[in-house]
């Protein structure tokens, strides 16, 4: 059952999620399940992906509503799926009319299994062999934080996000922005999110155009990493402010890079910057090259910060 309200400090109005009926029962005979796997207060894919991304825990997983399947749920995993070239699974789970239990309804491998309650079904031996479970996503959840406001620390984060991990797995993520950046409130954690237009591509393909969009895609988004260096020397401010649309493809085409941020130090956005901002894609620094730049001039500056 899920808790839907509190009618009176005696009775909550609840609803049993197999039938779909709601009711109203007294609040001494209902307890707090901990182990269960619903999330349903947050149905969006977008931010279940960020929450999994942060826990960052492979097999880690919830179920929640469908937004795209009427009376439907969806368990989502933290797992590579390269069916789909994406970092996550969602598999849709839906109710029998006649029983009211729940199956896959679009897993081959799991159809004929049903089940009564979801502890049932995420512990079944046959789901766990086919689907890569470890632990629920615990809660609360509490994670995002404007990049813009942390304390001064910018090359540590900067660090962090170039650190090439999506390189080394095949993975570019096409759309690399503070916007998709997350930050620990409580510890120095950086993940990116929003992994809509990432997709994978096998180092190892005999497809040569594959190969090459592999390579043009991983070099746009050095480009987008420079810009978000640029954000991130703005304190998330708006690159290109107050200019035209049409006037930033204009200076973009023509191989003008972004100017420095005046809190930037000079050699950093020689070395790094404008380096990612380079006209020509094949002149760009790889996300492994500048791991070590980051790493080296993060070490450096980060004492000069802290004599400061």
């Amino acid at each position: 059952m899920q808790w839907i309200q509190e009618v009176n400090p005696s009775e909550l109005g609840v609803i049993h999620l197999r039938s779909g009926k709601r009711g109203i029962v007294p609040n001494n005979l209902v307890q707090l399940d901990k182990e269960t796997p619903l999330r349903l207060a947050e149905n969006n894919r977008g931010k279940i992906q960020q929450y999994l991304m942060h826990y960052n825990v492979q097999g880690a997983y919830l179920i929640r509503y469908s937004t795209s399947e009427p009376k439907g749920f969806v368990l989502s995993i933290l797992q590579p799926n390269k069916d789909y070239n994406t970092l996550h699974w969602h598999c849709v789970i839906h109710i029998k009319p006649s029983d009211n239990r729940f199956y896959f309804s679009k897993e081959k491998s799991l159809e004929e299994l049903d089940f009564s309650s979801f502890h049932e079904l995420i512990a079944n031996e046959t789901v766990r062999s086919v689907i890569p479970l470890t632990g629920i996503l615990p809660l609360p959840i509490d994670f995002e934080q404007e990049i813009g406001k942390r304390r001064f620390n910018e090359l540590e984060i900067g660090e962090e996000i170039g650190n090439g991990k999506f390189e080394a797995i095949n993975y570019v993520h096409r759309d690399l922005a503070c916007r998709n950046i997350l930050l620990d409130p409580h510890e120095n954690i950086v993940k990116i999110a929003d992994l809509g237009l990432s997709t994978m591509i096998p180092s190892t393909s005999p497809d040569q155009h594959q190969a090459a969009a592999k390579n043009i895609y991983l070099l746009l988004d050095v480009w987008s990493f420079g810009i978000l260096l640029i954000e991130i020397w703005l304190k998330d401010g708006e690159p290109y402010e107050n200019k035209h649309q049409e006037w930033i493809k204009s200076a973009v085409r023509d191989g003008c890079a972004h100017e420095r941020p005046s809190t930037c130090p000079v050699d950093f956005y020689d070395d790094v910057i404008r380096r990612c901002l380079t006209f020509h894609s094949n002149d760009r620094p790889t996300f492994k090259f500048l791991n070590q730049r980051l790493s080296l001039k993060n070490i450096r500056l980060l004492e000069i910060d802290k004599s400061n």
